[in-house]
C-alpha cells in the first residue's frame, strides 16, 4: 500500500455558521492529500497533461465522524492499495495530529483518459505505469 500524509490547520474560511467545517470542505481536504500523493508517484495533473492524460473523479464519497473547527491541527491521509487497476481508487482519512480523533474518512475513484480522444483508457498507459512502477 502507498501512503501519504500531510499536516493542515484548517481555516476560518472553511467553517459554515455554526462555526464547524462545512462538510463538502472535507473534499477540499481529501484532495489536497491526494495531489501530495500523487506528486510522490510522480503522476501530479502537470506530469499527466504532459503525457496527454487527464483522471477525472469518477465517484467520491465520505464519511463525518467528529466536527472539525477553525484552528483545529490536523493530518490527512490518503493510500491507494493496487496502481495497476486502469483507475486509481484513494482512500482517505482526517485525524488529529496525535491521532486520537477521527473526523472523516472518504474514498475517490479516477480513470486515466486520453486528452487527444477524450475516451476512458481500459488499462493503464504505458508511460504512466513505468512512472508508477518506480515509485513502488
Amino acid at each position: 500500500m502507498i501512503e501519504a500524509s500531510i499536516s493542515h490547520s484548517v481555516q476560518f474560511h472553511d467553517t459554515d455558521a455554526m462555526g464547524i467545517v462545512w462538510h463538502g470542505n472535507y473534499y477540499k481536504y481529501f484532495e489536497i492529500v491526494r495531489c501530495h500523493l500523487k506528486r510522490k508517484l510522480g503522476i501530479d495533473v502537470q506530469d499527466l497533461v504532459a503525457l496527454g492524460y487527464a483522471m477525472p473523479v469518477v465517484t467520491s464519497s465520505a464519511k463525518y465522524f467528529n466536527p472539525l473547527k477553525y484552528g483545529d491541527e490536523i493530518t490527512l491521509y490518503a493510500s491507494v492499495k493496487d496502481l495497476s487497476y486502469p483507475s486509481l481508487e484513494i482512500n482517505y482519512r482526517v485525524t488529529s495530529r496525535d491521532n486520537k480523533i477521527l473526523f472523516a474518512e472518504g474514498a475517490t475513484k479516477q480513470f486515466y483518459m486520453s486528452i487527444e480522444t477524450r475516451t476512458a483508457c481500459f488499462s493503464v498507459p504505458a508511460t504512466i505505469e513505468a512512472i508508477l512502477r518506480k515509485a513502488q
